[in-house]
């Protein structure tokens, strides 16, 4: 958003605030001409602000108060995805034995805290059709550092298909552009979980035992 732009924004929403009282806004206005002015509104500039008209005004201080708190306040702890045996198990607890295939997408933070988490598809018993660019926009609205994907084999095999891995090589590289950290991509079933991270930590392992 550009300057100007902002600036216009900033005074239509100042006059939307006090609606049909233009003596207001443009009390305000005189006092706190631009958005930067305002963010750094002492003591005294707020009691000459309030002092025009204190009843019809300190309402719009604690709104503005509100709307800070909401921006700033951190997010809601779903979880902790500390590693992928963790988040394995719990999922298990709620995705094995479903009837439909879903797939889960989990949000997290630089500290691998959870907080966001949605399905975002559904299937039928044999496959669920899978889109990657609306798991990014979900990942991408959360501001996340990290995302784990989830979901379940109705069959009750953990095992991935060749289109699972095929997508999950799709993702891992859609979030190396965008800058985001795949931290694993799981597969439920019945009885155990697949985890595509540590798959590839085992096989890494194998390699290092067969060079040395």
């Amino acid at each position: 958003m550009t300057e100007k732009t902002c600036q216009q924004r900033y005074v239509a929403l100042v006059n939307m605030v006090f609606d049909q009282e233009g003596d207001l806004a443009n009390h305000f206005l005189e006092l706190f001409p631009t958005p930067a002015v305002f963010r750094n509104m002492t003591m005294e500039e707020q009691d000459a602000f309030l002092g025009y008209d204190r009843k019809r005004l300190k309402p719009v201080l604690a709104a503005i108060e509100l709307g800070n708190l909401i921006l700033t306040c951190p997010h809601d702890i779903l979880g902790h995805a500390y590693s992928s045996n963790e988040v394995g198990q719990f999922l298990m607890d709620e995705m094995a034995g479903q009837m439909q295939e879903s797939v889960e997408v989990l949000c997290t933070d630089v500290h691998n805290e959870i907080i966001a988490r949605r399905c975002l598809f559904k299937g039928g018993q044999a496959e669920c059709m899978l889109y990657p660019d609306q798991i990014f926009r979900y990942v991408l609205h959360w501001n996340s550092f990290g995302l784990i994907m989830v979901h379940n084999h109705p069959s009750g095999d953990p095992e991935p298909s060749r289109q699972d891995l095929s997508f999950m090589r799709r993702l891992e590289r859609g979030c190396q552009l965008l800058g985001l950290h795949l931290l694993d991509c799981l597969v439920i079933g019945s009885q155990d979980y697949y985890s595509w991270r540590e798959s590839q930590e085992a096989h890494a392992a194998f390699n290092d035992q067969i060079a040395n």
